[in-house]
């Protein structure tokens, strides 16, 4: 009788946890958000590019080339994923 009851308490404990934890739960993966290419622009902006003449993404960041209020060129490095400005360039 105790071996069956055991047997039965095995059985029904993996039942529950099969059925507790969802079918990809152990292949979930968190990925980092980007910003969006207007939000680094929005951040170029704010370091002093008003007219962007090129943006590319590349490399996990966005390069913008432009010129700022007296008409040099500007280029600056946002991280995708951070934000934050990596490397700004005035001529």
């Amino acid at each position: 009788m105790r071996n069956h009851m055991s047997i039965a308490l095995v059985a029904l404990t993996l039942g529950i946890g099969t059925v507790a934890l969802p079918p990809t739960a152990g292949a979930q993966v968190i990925l980092a958000q980007q910003i969006s290419m207007y939000e680094a622009r929005d951040i170029a902006a704010e370091n002093g590019i008003i007219a962007i003449r090129d943006i590319k993404l590349y490399d996990g960041k966005w390069q913008i080339w432009g010129k700022d209020t007296r008409a040099r060129n500007m280029k600056i490095e946002i991280n995708a994923t951070t934000g934050m400005v990596e490397w700004l360039d005035t001529d």
